[in-house]
Order: C-alpha cells, then structure tokens, then sequence
C-alpha cells in the first residue's frame, strides 16, 4: 500500500543554480557550503545532470545533504539557496537500516502578533529536541516511567538546517515555493521530512511535496482548529487558517482526518464541501474514546500518513504559549496514544510541528510538551526481550 510516485532513482540530479568556482573550490554562499574541486568533482561538474544509481552511494550522499546536487524541478527556486545549516544541530545516528528523518527548520510566520515573541522559537525548540533525543537515544538509560533500563531506541535524525528566509524581499508565496522545493529535495534524498515552525501555513508546502512522494498518502491533522477556511480572493499561496482548504483544493481525493477540534468558528458549517470529500473530524471531547481510535485505524490502514500538528491540540494548561488558545482540549498522553495508535496502524513518513510561540523560557510549557511528542514521535520503542 505505501506506493511512491517514483523511487529516489528515478529522480534527476544538477548542480545547485547558486554555486561557483573559486580558488580550486565549489561555493555555495547562499547556503554556506563549500567544496574542494578534486578531478573526480570537476568530472562530474562537467555533467549538466546526473541519477543517483550513477554514483558510489557515499559520493551521492556527500553531495545531495549539502545540496551541492539538488533535483532538476527545486533548480528554478533554489537561486538564492534553499536551506542554511543552523545550531544546535540535531542529528542522531543509532539505526542504521531504519530510515532517516529529515528536519527542516521553517520559521515562518505571517503577520505574527508582537506579543507571541516568536523571534527565537526555532532555536529553543533546536536546544531541546536535541537534548531530548540525546538522552532517549542513549544506551542504559533509566526509564522512570516503566521503571527499568532501556536499550538504545532506533533513531536516525538529518539535520537539513533552516529554510533561507529573507523578510526584505520573500513574499508569502516565495517563501511556500522554497519549502516546497526544500522538503521535495529531502525526499529525494530518501529522508521522511519533519518540518518544525512556524505558524501552521509552512504545512501546505510540506503536505504537497510528501502527496507527490506518496501515491497512498493520508492525513492525520491534529489541532484545536479545522484550518479549512475559505481562500479569499487573489491569496497566492496559505495561511495558517485555510491551509487545508489549500491541500483539498490541490487534491481533492486526499484523504484527511482532524481530531481535536473545538470552540468556535465564524467560517465554517457542517455540512461542508469538505466533509462532501475525504474530510473527517473527531471533536477534542471524544479523543480517546473507542470510535476515535476505530477510525484511525480505518483511516490509516496501512498506508503512510503524514502528521500535521499544531500545538494547540492540547488544553491551555498544558500549552498556553499558542497563537490561538483554545479550553477543553487534550491531554499530552492522549496524544501520545493516538500517535502510537497511528504508529500501529499505519507508517509515518513525515511530520510537520507548529505553533509554538514564545517566550523561549525554561517554563515554556508548549515548547517543552512539543519537544516530547516530538521525540516520542521520532522514537519508536524498540520491544526488549
């Protein structure tokens, strides 16, 4: 059932738009990256393209995750770079036949309010998902919650770095154009992309790029508000209010299931053209619940699914640093059986993680209940015998 459109082979291979050479090396200053011009390069560079079952699995490597070789259709929006390493890396490496998850920061908001100070969220949630992962990846380490000690869980993490973003002169659809290429690149490479934000617009480029990869792809959304509001006149690309009506109006057969919706909204009715799809909802009042988990599992089925969380799933009191506060909603432990639930029943093959705001405190509720569905996410439990 996880059929792909092509396989990572298929793809065709050139040279980034923003290199040059200098001084006997290949430069990418918009991205920061450099290369020695050896002979076997300056051979290759001679190419105008070329597959990745043409080179030693090594080389490909070496230059597809410094994209130094990105794929043919990201060339025409990769001009001015695609994606910048940033700090703290987060890279973990204790399965090596597993598939690696690509991560791509994305920090992107449209029209932030001031006092959500999201200025450095995404560098918070860097510290700490690196943290997280470390500790949880490490071997022996005591378990409190099971209460013994736990074997190196299975886990390879790619740090792809963050999406290039410049507010002087990105437009909103400049901006979706780069993500979509940059999680489009990730694939290619063979990585399951998980994009973290941002506000939950980045999730319409990241959800387009994973439905070309996945021919069988569903949607799991999880958020305390449907998203699905209509496109107003002229928008050229999302905003984190209509993002799904976005992906629907793309792929009208993609199935999508959203659970923890709640409260209120002024711009949409029941039934809807959406629900006249593959659009279901489960209210936050029912998560857990028998039917909830039934339909997850019908849902997911044995297909990939791509996860799209919004932080705000879960109640003020666990996560009150949202844009959008909204009460009555989810338990984080809730959330981690649905997670393992959609782990059972289906794959996942990427995820994007949105809404955080700040201030990027240590008493940042939302960023550290975050950086722990992400983990649990990203670290399946490998069964002990």
């Amino acid at each position: 059932m996880q059929t792909k459109n092509n396989t990572t082979n298929d793809v065709e291979w050139v040279w980034h738009p923003a290199l040059f050479e200098q001084d006997s090396k290949l430069l990418n200053p918009a991205e920061g990256s450099s290369l020695e011009l050896n002979e076997a390069v300056l051979k290759l560079r001679a190419r105008s393209s070329v597959a990745r079952s043409e080179l030693n699995p090594e080389v490909f490597d070496k230059l597809s995750r410094r994209r130094f070789l990105i794929p043919k259709e990201c060339a025409l929006v990769a001009t001015h770079g695609l994606l910048k390493s940033a700090q703290p890396v987060v890279e973990v490496e204790c399965a090596q036949h597993s598939t690696p998850w690509g991560l791509i920061g994305a920090g992107v908001w449209q029209n932030p309010d001031p006092d959500l100070a999201v200025h450095d969220v995404l560098a918070g949630l860097r510290r700490g998902l690196q943290r997280s992962l470390a500790i949880v990846t490490s071997a022996n380490s005591w378990n409190w919650n099971e209460m013994s000690t736990s074997e190196t869980y299975p886990c390879r993490v790619v740090d792809h770095g963050n999406l290039i973003v410049d507010s002087r002169i990105d437009t909103a659809q400049d901006i979706a154009s780069r993500l979509l290429a940059a999680t489009r690149t990730v694939g290619a490479q063979g990585h399951n992309p998980v994009v973290i934000g941002g506000d939950h617009s980045i999730a319409y480029p990241v959800i387009s790029a994973q439905r070309e990869r996945w021919k069988q792809l569903v949607v799991v959304h999880l958020d305390a508000h449907a998203d699905a509001r209509p496109i107003p006149h002229g928008q050229q690309t999302a905003d984190c209010g209509n993002f799904v009506t976005w992906c629907l109006a793309d792929e009208p057969d993609l199935p999508w299931l959203t659970l923890g919706v709640r409260g209120y909204d002024p711009e949409f009715s029941m039934p809807s053209p959406l629900t006249a799809k593959h659009v279901s909802f489960i209210k936050a009042s029912d998560l857990g619940s028998k039917q909830c988990f039934d339909e997850i599992e019908q849902h997911c089925q044995g297909r990939p699914v791509h996860l799209s969380i919004d932080i705000d799933v879960l109640d003020p009191v666990f996560a009150p640093e949202v844009a959008y506060p909204a009460i009555g909603g989810a338990d984080p432990d809730i959330i981690k059986e649905i997670i393992n639930r959609i782990r059972s029943s289906g794959t996942i093959v990427g995820v994007d993680f949105t809404e955080v705001c700040g201030p990027m405190t240590r008493r940042n509720l939302a960023a550290m209940h975050a950086i722990d569905m992400l983990t649990h996410i990203l670290t399946p439990k490998r069964t002990i015998s």
